[in-house]
């Protein structure tokens, strides 16, 4: 039986894995250059297919992860149509990358030259959108999303992206996706599991239930006391 969450925008394994030999001091050359934001010299070098590191990362997806937009967005500009596809070894595409650290501005460019990496899926099917949720960026989210990426895609296992936020920690995010798709709330993983029903099963979710140090206890108990007598009050005033 075919899978029902295949999709012909998912990378195919390398099943050579990483690579096991890194010139070190090629990678190490690199780092130097884009600490240093030498543009003229990443341009040639990210023309090479050498690998960048251990995970065999496009040179894009490094300077990315650097946090250098302004490098990242020259060269989304100048790279060809295929390099902006390019994946390491997870599969992940550069606005994987971009989606994960919270970069809008490398992120639009990225989809607006190549609208195609908003469905781009990573080995475990994971769209960029997936990144977001889970790494808690709440304006990625919003720019993916806005710019057409698929709130109903799913990732391996069958897991949907209110899953995703559930898993994340993420509550603000599961809030605003159970508002945009309540078909997500009721919708079921490979193992039956309802988001709902993941939820019960992580105690930090609930602030009650989480583990606390001595301080971080007194001040919680302070803060549900201060919210009892608020409430006793009418909500007009914390006085007693």
């Amino acid at each position: 039986m075919a899978n029902p969450y295949e999709s012909i925008a998912m990378q195919p394994i390398n099943k050579e894995g990483p690579p096991h030999d890194l010139d070190l001091r090629h990678s190490r050359k690199l780092m130097s250059l884009i600490r240093r934001e030498k543009y003229d010299e990443l341009r040639m070098e990210s023309q090479k297919k050498e690998p960048v590191n251990l995970m065999n990362d496009p040179l894009l997806s490094v300077v990315i992860a650097c946090r250098k937009t302004r490098l990242a967005v020259r060269l989304i500009s100048d790279l060809a149509m295929d390099q902006l596809k390019a994946y390491n070894c997870n599969g992940d595409t550069a606005l994987h990358v971009a989606a994960a650290v919270g970069d809008c501005q490398v992120a639009t460019a990225l989809f607006t030259k190549q609208r195609e990496l908003l469905e781009s899926r990573n080995h475990i099917e994971e769209t960029p959108l997936y990144k977001a949720v889970l790494c808690g960026n709440r304006e990625m989210f919003f720019c993916l999303l806005n710019a057409g990426s698929n709130l109903f895609a799913r990732k391996e296992g069958g897991d949907n992206i209110l899953h995703c936020a559930i898993m994340g920690n993420e509550p603000e995010i599961a809030k605003e996706i159970a508002r945009r798709a309540p078909v997500l709330n009721f919708a079921r993983n490979v193992d039956a599991v309802t988001s709902f029903q993941l939820m019960v099963t992580i105690p930090e979710l609930f602030r009650s239930q989480t583990p606390l140090g001595p301080l971080e206890s007194h001040l919680y108990d302070c803060k549900r006391f201060s919210t009892l007598i608020w409430k006793k009050n009418g909500g007009t005033s914390y006085a007693q």
